[in-house]
């Protein structure tokens, strides 16, 4: 009897197993949210990768990620890895740069990367001046802004020393430009107005860059809000995903809400009933919460029509910071077009040509926007090569 039910288990066991097998091939997982990063597929087998070896390689890492349990257990030492050291950093934790990844650090409870270097950054900034200057060249009676986003790697927080990207960035750029910066000289001043899990600026540093902003590009008042909302869903962002714990790291949520004139939203061409999802978040209130989910996602082009063609057309060309902002920014203006060179050819089918867009969408201002990522990128450049 004993030796029937040691074979049931086993047969159980090589079932069980066998399934772990078969998942892969069947319904491979196409992502691996707690490493937030794309899952390695099973490989397809030929003569040539299985001499250079190159199969068995991918075929063992693609187990990794496609067996059950893989991710969770991924998961589990991730966070026993990452308790040990938040242990070890609350016994050192008074103003120090504690290491809990390659490029994350905790200072003072929050992630943060660490500072940059000008020396290397010159010439990427050198040759983002360049090209601006280029579409200035091109577009003279365009009137173009630049606003520069300074965050935790343009400061040091131990001596507070600045790296100066935007002093660079100014020397070089046409003075026909108008450029202003999103200053940080401290560490409060970043803890007051950048989420603690994310690399984003929160509802305060939003909203005090849209009131810098209304003073550069328009001559109107900012919109006030509303109310102040927090939401009871919990956040954990982009730096913590990028850490591989999403389970440690977490803060809340809270936004501003306004009032805005009606006015008609499109997305990559398409009519849709508003950019982000703020409008059901508000009344879902649900268990997370993201700075995309709430503001919008990253694509290539976003429309607001407010139909006052007494008032000019703005063309925003950003990255994801002017999310939480382009809908308010928009509400001074006729038309407003935010472009994110990112997604703009994938999302449109065709290159972004500035010189064509102006003409055709009767542009009257430029706002460049970003940080560090915008400022020395070349996929943030405003005119391509042999332009």
């Amino acid at each position: 009897m004993k030796t029937k039910v040691n074979v049931l288990f086993i047969g159980m066991v090589l079932l069980i197993m066998l399934g772990g097998f078969l998942r892969p091939l069947i319904k491979p997982s196409e992502i691996i949210y707690d490493e937030n990063r794309v899952a390695v597929l099973l490989p397809k087998l030929s003569i040539d990768s299985f001499k250079e070896k190159d199969f068995q390689d991918d075929f063992e890492r693609a187990l990794s990620d496609q067996i059950p349990l893989s991710s969770l257990m991924k998961k589990f030492l991730k966070n026993a890895e990452l308790s040990t050291k938040t242990l070890g950093y609350s016994l050192f934790r008074n103003n120090v740069y504690y290491s809990i990844s390659s490029s994350i650090y905790l200072y003072n409870d929050y992630l943060v990367y660490g500072s940059n270097s000008l020396s290397v950054l010159k010439s990427s900034l050198d040759l983002k001046s360049q090209n601006i200057n280029k579409a200035v060249g091109i577009l003279p009676d365009t009137k173009f802004f630049f606003y520069y986003i300074e965050k935790d790697t343009d400061i040091n927080f131990l001596n507070n020393d600045k790296v100066g990207v935007f002093e660079r960035l100014l020397d070089g750029l046409d003075n026909r430009v108008i450029a202003n910066k999103f200053e940080i000289d401290s560490f409060d001043e970043y803890k007051n107005y950048f989420y603690k899990t994310d690399h984003h600026w929160n509802y305060k540093g939003s909203y005090r860059a849209y009131t810098d902003l209304v003073k550069m590009v328009s001559k109107e008042e900012a919109n006030s809000y509303e109310k102040e909302i927090c939401l009871k869903s919990i956040m954990s962002g982009s730096k913590a995903s990028s850490a591989g714990s999403t389970d440690i790291f977490t803060e809340n949520f809270c936004a501003y809400q306004f009032n805005l004139l009606e006015h008609d939203v499109f997305i990559n061409g398409t009519k849709v009933d508003s950019y982000g999802d703020y409008k059901t978040i508000n009344k879902e209130n649900p268990d997370t919460i993201s700075y995309g989910k709430y503001y919008g996602w990253d694509v290539g082009l976003i429309e607001f029509d407010y139909h006052e063609p007494k008032k000019e057309n703005l063309l925003i060309i950003g990255e994801s910071y002017d999310n939480a902002i382009n809908e308010l920014l928009a509400s001074h203006f006729n038309k407003t077009y935010n472009v994110d060179l990112r997604a703009y050819e994938m999302d449109m089918h065709e290159p972004f040509d500035l010189l064509k867009f102006v003409k055709k969408n009767d542009i009257s201002k430029v706002l460049l926007i970003g940080n560090i990522d915008f400022a020395v990128s070349d996929t943030f450049n405003i005119i391509r090569d042999g332009e």
